[in-house]
């Protein structure tokens, strides 16, 4: 009887190791209900995406801890900050691109507007 609890065990094991998502795809599938190979396939073609448009020379504005430049971002608020000193940027909400010299689209920032009183 102690053989037959202890292999209904094993089994059980095997069972939620097989279950459980191996690649983050899988464990986004199993969150949201769409199928792993649904999910692994729309993030190969997003990678693959952003690597054509790199090899394009489309690059990525990193705005966050930067100064507040109006030609490349795009200031929705300013909210006070004795981290982050005035005129720089305390976050990013949507990444901006631009080719070369051109920009494609401004970066979307909250500003620092200096220390709160």
């Amino acid at each position: 009887m102690r053989q037959e609890h202890k292999s209904g065990k094993v089994r059980g094991q095997r069972r939620a190791a097989q279950a459980a998502p191996n690649t983050p795809a899988q464990a986004h599938s199993a969150k949201n209900g769409a199928p792993a190979a649904f999910t692994e396939g729309f993030q190969l073609v997003c990678s693959q995406f952003r690597a054509a448009l790199e090899k394009a020379g489309v690059q990525a504005i990193d705005a966050e801890g930067a100064a507040f430049d109006p030609h490349l971002h795009e200031a929705i608020t300013h909210l006070p900050s004795d981290d982050v000193p005035e005129g720089h940027v305390i976050v990013q909400t949507r990444r901006g691109y631009q080719l070369g010299d051109k920009l494609l689209r401004a970066a979307q920032v909250v500003v620092s507007s200096g220390p709160g009183e």
